[in-house]
């Protein structure tokens, strides 16, 4: 379990990413910025992604010349290209909860290590726990009492309150709020700014939209609420 600073060991084990965007961006700078708060030596060793966009690589590697590392990930096309046992594996899709479950489920399959990043400014209660592969932006408060499984990303800005639930590969964007003893099932998204009312229930593979205010126990697999309060407009795909 991360708690307020991720504690990395030393030697630290090289950090591998499948995805090159936004995502990974902002994943390899907590990742140098808990390096450099611990005075840890590390490098990114792979970046797997079908393509590869310039921009976000320029960004990457600027971020690497400002934390003074010199090895330059390898890039990937393929899981079949890496030697996966060298290094600790974190997913870096932003977008697409099923995607994200898709790619985990393949990490499991050829038995890596996936890592679980807490960026230290927020904050994960000591009666919190978390699954693996999780990445937990800037600013974000984890309550006591709840669990966040495998796989899920909580951007900047997120509440999950006390004794809350988040299943496996969900997205939380920004500034989303659960207000406490809410169950979030598997793959779901939870957009900008949406709040979940206490002790709601959003079934597997449901989208919460931005701004949206969802309180419901018994909604839909698959549903898609907007608004406020929340109504279910459609079937998510």
């Amino acid at each position: 379990m991360e708690n307020q600073k991720s504690k990395i060991s030393k030697p630290e084990r090289p950090l591998s990413l499948c995805g090159c965007g936004a995502l990974a961006v902002e994943i390899i700078e907590a990742y140098l910025v808990i390096a450099d708060l611990n005075k840890t030596s590390v490098f990114v060793k792979y970046i797997v992604d079908e393509k590869h966009d310039k921009g976000y690589l320029k960004q990457i590697d600027d971020l690497l010349d400002h934390f003074k590392i010199k090895e330059r990930p390898i890039l990937c096309s393929s899981l079949k290209e890496v030697d996966s046992e060298s290094s600790d594996f974190i997913i870096a899709i932003g977008s697409c909860p099923m995607l994200r479950d898709k790619v985990y489920g393949e990490l499991v399959q050829r038995g890596v290590t996936l890592k679980t990043i807490v960026h230290p400014s927020s904050y994960v209660s000591p009666g919190a726990k978390l699954g693996e592969g999780i990445f937990i932006n800037q600013s974000c408060i984890i309550g006591y009492g709840t669990f966040i499984s495998a796989n899920v990303f909580i951007n900047n800005f997120s509440i999950v309150a006390h004794g809350s639930t988040v299943g496996q590969s969900t997205i939380i964007s920004p500034g989303a709020k659960l207000s406490g003893d809410v169950v979030i099932e598997e793959m779901c998204s939870i957009s900008t700014g949406a709040v979940i009312d206490r002790g709601s229930r959003l079934r597997k593979k449901s989208v919460v939209s931005a701004l949206a205010f969802y309180s419901r126990k018994n909604g839909k697999e698959k549903g898609l609420y907007i608004g406020n309060p929340a109504r279910e407009c459609s079937k998510s795909q």
